[in-house]
């Protein structure tokens, strides 16, 4: 009986003559004309049997004491069942079912064929052997040089302990680190600029000693920002900063040409180099672009220089006054602020009402004797502007001659009697040197 057998495998050297010979010897047709073990279907009644059979092997390189598993395939399909591998020289490898044992250097033939050895792969599959250890791996780059976002082709060359060049698994990496999904199969696609090592490795085993080194410039630029140091919600008048102008490419590098164009108010005074004063308080505009053709390239942000809070201006009660009747003081008056805002304004610590233009007008509990008031205003970024105001009050009073000895001031049951200024103060300074300038006092 005829057997045509049909191939497909990888790897063939010259080395394999002996397992030819092997092959042919156990393939050989018996003169019985029946069908021994489960070879497959006859082609009709007294016709010919084809198969195709082929060797695959999970990896063609190997250290010794490593394995490597053999699959046999009948007619396209993997059948582990019917078929067995043999290798040879057998003083290489040991072999357990479908799986090899690497024993020495040197290379080995991997050969399935049908288990009652009628059918065998002629052009079995070669695993080579190396000492475990010695092979070596090289890192080689399709160019050194390229702008971020260009693509670099990464070759790595494994050799085992005899110089031939290997196909076990390889990978590399990328020092530091080049940017997200840099590495993509065998490409690098660096988005980050610098200098990188790139190093090839076998995985699982050694790795380049020596790796290529890329580098990557940045590409053209795209984008301009704007920083300002220190940064600040808002800046005292004369504070100084220091302002620059980062130009990045569409990965975010630094690009150092060309050269910002400065758009800076007045109020922005140049110190020399990079530094400014804030001479005047507002919100100054401070705007940089590129030169033509890049114009578009541009940023643009404001400095709210204040430090002061509003100014508070009241109108009721006036410095000093002296009030009676209804137990109430009417404090008004108005908060301006020409930098940031006006956020809101206190009196005696409690949110009063405001109008669009500052203005505010409350009343407030009155007590016996000395009443101090006091008024706060805060702008929109926290800067508070304050003031006070003292009166006296009291339901009825004793008015005093401007002539009068101040010793004649007295409290009579309830009542205050209040002494002019000028009496006070000619008193005081005969005794203590002081002049009284705007006081009202309450004696008890």
């Amino acid at each position: 009986m005829n057997h045509a057998v049909h191939v497909r495998t990888r790897i063939f050297t010259p080395a394999l003559a002996a397992l030819v010979g092997l092959t042919a010897s156990l393939g050989a047709c018996s003169d019985d004309d029946s069908v021994p073990g489960d070879r497959g279907q006859q082609e009709g009644e007294g016709g010919d049997t084809t198969y195709t059979l082929e060797t695959r092997v999970s990896r063609s390189d190997v250290e010794v004491g490593g394995t490597v598993d053999v699959s046999c395939y009948v007619d396209g399909t993997e059948d582990s069942a019917r078929t067995r591998p043999v290798v040879s020289p057998e003083s290489l490898a040991s072999l357990a079912g479908h799986q090899i044992t690497a024993l020495a250097i040197g290379e080995v033939a991997v050969t399935c064929g049908l288990i009652d050895g009628s059918v065998m792969d002629t052009t079995p599959a070669v695993v080579r052997i190396h000492e475990a250890g010695d092979a070596t791996i090289d890192t080689v780059l399709d160019r050194d040089r390229v702008v971020a976002g260009e693509v670099v082709q990464v070759s790595c060359e494994a050799k085992d302990s005899l110089g031939e060049i290997t196909d076990v698994q390889t990978r590399f990496t990328v020092s530091p680190d080049a940017g997200p999904e840099a590495i993509q199969g065998g490409s690098l696609i660096p988005s980050r600029s610098g200098a990188f090592d790139v190093a090839c490795e076998i995985v699982g085993g050694a790795k380049d000693a020596t790796p290529a080194t890329l580098t990557v410039i940045a590409g053209d630029p795209t984008a301009l920002r704007i920083d300002v140091r220190p940064q600040a919600n808002v800046y005292d008048l004369d504070d100084e900063v220091t302002l620059e102008a980062v130009v990045t490419d569409r990965f975010g590098n630094d690009v150092d040409e060309p050269a910002a164009i400065w758009e800076l108010p007045e109020a922005v005074q140049s110190l020399g180099g990079d530094r400014y004063r804030l001479s005047e308080i507002g919100v100054h505009a401070v705007k940089a672009h590129l030169p033509a053709p890049l114009t578009q390239v541009k940023d643009q942000i404001s400095l709210n220089v204040d430090g002061v809070g509003p100014v508070i201006e009241l109108s009721s009660p006036v410095r000093g006054a002296v009030l009676g009747g209804e137990p109430v003081i009417r404090v008004a008056g108005r908060a301006i602020d020409d930098g940031t805002g006006l956020q809101g304004v206190r009196v005696n610590g409690a949110e009063v009402a405001v109008d669009v233009d500052g203005a505010f007008d409350v009343e407030i509990d009155a007590t016996f004797g000395l009443n101090l008031i006091r008024v706060e205003a805060e702008d929109d970024h926290g800067a508070v502007g304050r003031t006070t105001r003292g009166t006296l009050w009291s339901p009825e009073k004793l008015a005093v001659p401007t002539e009068a000895n101040p010793e004649a001031a007295r409290r009579i049951d309830g009542m205050v009697a209040f002494t002019p200024r000028a009496a006070l103060s000619r008193a005081l300074c005969r005794v203590h040197k002081i002049q009284i300038v705007d006081v009202a006092v309450s004696t008890s």
